[in-house]
């Protein structure tokens, strides 16, 4: 089996670049849109495990209430980065 091993946790990476998109200014434009695009492609990877993994565990252990409040939290942070990213 393959241990894959990363520089960065991914929500570490993904805190660190919502910082910088905090700290950019209105005139970057092309800088935020990089960062937004960096953090999308740090999310999917997260996103996928939970589909792939953590919604089959909560479905099986009969924790409706916390797979859909995951569930629902994807989808706004997703609405929010489409947003988000179609601005900068």
């Amino acid at each position: 089996m393959a241990i894959t091993r990363f520089s960065q946790a991914p929500l570490d990476k993904a805190n660190e670049l919502f910082d910088k998109l905090l700290a950019t200014s209105n005139n970057a434009v092309k800088t935020r849109e990089r960062l937004f695009v960096d953090l999308k492609e740090e999310l999917e990877p997260l996103a996928t495990l939970q589909d792939e993994h953590l919604f089959p565990m909560l479905t099986l252990h009969g924790m409706h209430d916390r797979l859909r409040e995951a569930i629902n939290d994807n989808v706004e942070a997703a609405a929010l980065l489409g947003r988000a990213g179609a601005r900068a």
